[in-house]
């Protein structure tokens, strides 16, 4: 009663009465995405987990009765059950059949609005060449191995980046072999063949092609029958399953290539990584020609193959920048202080200058990290400097005492 005196004085309370089960928002919610037109696919991704949900959620359950704590509770259930890339998967769309169920009327709140799983990317591997796309070495390798129709196939992916649905459905009208050679995206094939449009509205797009692809599209116009709508269909004009390019195109031509297996998406992470690598900076281009959303969706995924050559020269101009600032010269009275020893780092070069009251000159030359960290003026007053290397004073004489040198006899 306490509990429904706070949610009528807040304008969120639902009666029993006009609330929905669990059970009953989920077929709404997969009603409407029947309703919508959605693919083939994610229809039946929906019903997968509308059906994980109703394992750790009873299909009785009236929505007014669910509280946040329950859905707390429903995300550990889902973590404990699945892996956490479906877990999220399953919560979002649970989150969906809440949310939709709010829409409808048969609850005043989306209790489950704030409930979520994280990405948790630290432990998700970067793409790596030779791993998880192809080397250079290797795509040629297939090229040269590969029949009129693999390497026609091979080069749009690995060349052009196009996915392996668009290579699919793509028609013969929406290639251009003339004076500016390129390939248009206007349609793709689902799981099961199914011709509709592209994955997403960026996916959209013109690619540029270049000689190789425009000479392995060529060789397979010639040796493909006559009269084909599709570049790549079957016997009966069809778009082929991925499951059968795969099995009996992609992998025998990895075999006798003599590179490890790779898929076709694999061939469009070459693609993408061989644009960044030669774009010149012009990331935008690249965005565009890989059918994505956003630049950062882009860069996110493939910004780390981008090249470095001038990492090295960045970090040195850096430190000597903050060299010029922290450089400051000692004052007078450290100038005429006894027994002290004066450190300093001298430019790019990298060398160690001490001076001590007794000793005209030493250099040590090669420096060891804790002093490339040290770009100041550093003194200390310790007197005569120890034999022993242990007991030298202050950090930065510890840090000299790491370095391939000796101290003055």
């Amino acid at each position: 009663m306490v509990r429904a005196r706070a949610l009528v004085a807040a304008g969120t309370f639902t009666p029993d009465s006009t609330s929905a089960t669990v059970g009953e928002a989920c077929d709404r919610w997969l009603e409407r995405s029947v309703a919508e037109g959605l693919e083939r696919g994610t229809q039946q991704q929906y019903r997968q987990h509308v059906a994980h949900i109703l394992a750790v959620v009873d299909r009785n359950l009236k929505l007014s009765r669910l509280t946040q704590a329950r859905c707390e509770q429903v995300r550990d259930d889902l973590l404990k059950a699945h892996s956490r890339a479906l877990a999220r998967a399953v919560l979002q769309s649970f989150k969906a059949v809440v949310k939709d169920a709010k829409r409808r009327g048969f609850v005043a709140q989306n209790v489950a609005a704030d409930t979520t799983i994280g990405a948790n990317g630290r432990h998700k591997a970067k793409l790596k060449a030779g791993r998880d796309f192809p080397m250079p070495t290797e795509v040629k390798a297939m090229l040269d191995a590969a029949g009129p129709k693999a390497r026609a196939m091979v080069a749009l992916a690995a060349l052009g980046g196009l996915r392996a649905s668009e290579l699919r459905a793509l028609p013969w009208a929406n290639v251009d072999l003339g004076d500016k050679p390129s390939v248009t995206i206007e349609q793709r094939a689902d799981k099961w063949s199914r011709v509709g449009s592209p994955k997403s509205e960026s996916s959209s797009r013109t690619v540029p092609l270049g000689e190789t692809t425009v000479r392995a599209l060529k060789e397979w116009r010639l040796a493909q029958p006559p009269g084909r709508a599709l570049v790549f269909g079957t016997a009966s004009d069809r778009p082929d399953m991925l499951g059968n390019l795969q099995r009996r195109l992609l992998t025998p031509l990895c075999a006798s290539a003599g590179v490890r297996r790779y898929g076709w998406h694999a061939l469009r992470h070459y693609a993408i990584s061989a644009w960044l690598q030669t774009c010149g900076g012009d990331f935008k281009l690249v965005q565009t020609w890989a059918g994505h959303g956003t630049l950062s969706q882009t860069l996110d995924r493939y910004g780390h193959l981008t090249p470095r050559d001038g990492a090295h020269n960045i970090i040195a101009d850096a430190e000597r920048a903050l060299l010029t600032k922290m450089a400051l010269p000692p004052t007078e009275e450290q100038e005429q202080g006894k027994g002290g020893i004066r450190f300093q780092l001298r430019n790019s070069a990298c060398s160690l200058q001490v001076e001590r009251e007794g000793v005209k000159r030493w250099e040590g030359r090669e420096v060891c990290s804790a002093w490339q960290r040290c770009l100041r003026w550093s003194w200390c007053r310790a007197g005569p400097w120890p034999r022993s290397r242990a007991s030298w004073p202050i950090c930065a004489v510890a840090g000299a005492s790491r370095s391939r040198v000796s101290p003055p006899t």
